[in-house]
């Protein structure tokens, strides 16, 4: 805010309170993006007759994430009001998104390690926030928790590649062996057992794409058909 030029007509704001209000914008890293576009534009928001007063008092305050998106800032007339409307645009084309819905691999429910993992946490977690509210403590623990299980997950998934890379080149050898080798039994035999535990991680990963496809298309504003709903 500033007096000399959000002041057209009419005695100025108090340097106190014009002072309260530049800290408070400070302080939540704010930008009265108007006045950035227009640094030296002397206009105003409301007005009133007899005696005339014009001064700007409306306001858009952006993040610093948000500014680069501000663009055509105009005050306009609107006829029926003592207020003057700011108008903005905001692109979000070249907006970068943040990380979409996360949804917990449900799976992870049934591994031990992982478990373990969360139940240590949690024992801990009772003493280290012991200081908030039970409201605060279980939001707190929910954002961490989620932390845990992402970081697992990205570790588990590691795992099950290397594995799943072991497991093809195994295959491979022994369906090259089945071709040379006596001991036919024995090697498929080996090879049964080996494409049933391929199967079973095959059908992990498989519910794991179609949780992350139903997610997109929700977030999209798809509706929902039998194969997301399966």
């Amino acid at each position: 805010m500033k007096n000399k030029l959000d002041i057209v007509s009419g005695s100025h704001h108090q340097e106190s309170t014009v002072s309260k209000l530049n800290t408070l914008v400070s302080e939540f890293q704010l930008t009265d993006i108007w006045r950035q576009q227009h640094q030296e534009e002397k206009n105003f928001t409301w007005s009133r007759r007899n005696p005339l007063i014009a001064r700007r008092l409306d306001y858009i305050f952006l993040g610093e994430n948000l500014i680069s998106h501000a663009t055509d800032l105009n005050i306009k007339s609107i006829g029926f009001s003592d207020h003057r409307p700011i108008f903005a645009t905001l692109n979000f084309a070249t907006f970068e998104h943040g990380p979409s819905t996360y949804k917990l691999n449900v799976s992870l429910l049934n591994d031990p390690a992982y478990i373990e993992i969360v139940n240590e946490y949690l024992d801990n977690a009772l003493d280290k926030f012991a200081d908030l509210d039970p409201h605060q403590r279980w939001e707190m623990i929910k954002i961490e928790i989620k932390e845990i299980s992402r970081q697992y997950g990205r570790f588990r998934y590691l795992i099950q590649r290397q594995e799943k890379k072991r497991n093809l080149n195994l295959l491979h050898q022994l369906e090259k062996a089945l071709i040379h080798d006596t001991a036919i039994a024995a090697i498929e035999d080996e090879i049964y057992k080996l494409k049933k535990q391929m199967e079973v991680s095959s059908m992990e990963e498989s519910r794991g794409a179609q949780i992350r496809a139903r997610l997109k298309w929700i977030e999209k504003g798809g509706k929902a058909i039998n194969f997301f709903l399966g």
